[in-house]
This record gives C-alpha cells, sequence and structure tokens, in this order.
C-alpha cells in the first residue's frame, strides 16, 4: 500500500472511532494519525504575552496620579 491509501484507510478507521467513541476520541486520533502521516495537522499559532489588549496603552495600564 502507498503512504496515500495507509493514511485513507487511517483516516475510515478514525472516523469509525468518531461513530463509536465520539468526537474528543477522534480528535486525539487524527492528530496521531496525520502526525504519523507526515502532514501539518494545524497551523501553530502563537500569542502574544502579557501587555494590554490595546497598543494605545504603552504603559500596561499603568495611569500615574497627578496631583
Amino acid at each position: 500500500m502507498s503512504d496515500r491509501q495507509w493514511s485513507a484507510l487511517a483516516l475510515a478507521l478514525d472516523l469509525a472511532c468518531d461513530l463509536i467513541l465520539g468526537t474528543e476520541w477522534w480528535g486525539k486520533s487524527l492528530l496521531v494519525t496525520f502526525g504519523w502521516a507526515g502532514l501539518p495537522v494545524l497551523p501553530k499559532v502563537t500569542r502574544r504575552k502579557g501587555g494590554t489588549i490595546s497598543s494605545r496603552y504603552p504603559n500596561n495600564g499603568y495611569v500615574p496620579r497627578h496631583h
């Protein structure tokens, strides 16, 4: 069998697992299947760490008190 045929067979088995065990199992199994086949499953997402939601507050929300 070619790699493509193995991937199709694995996907069919994953779909059968979905019907029997539920979507949570299928999602994990799908990740393993495509990871094994060498295919990218999900793009890597990076998030900005810290800071405020908006860039209009450069001091991270700190406002000095004016006397």
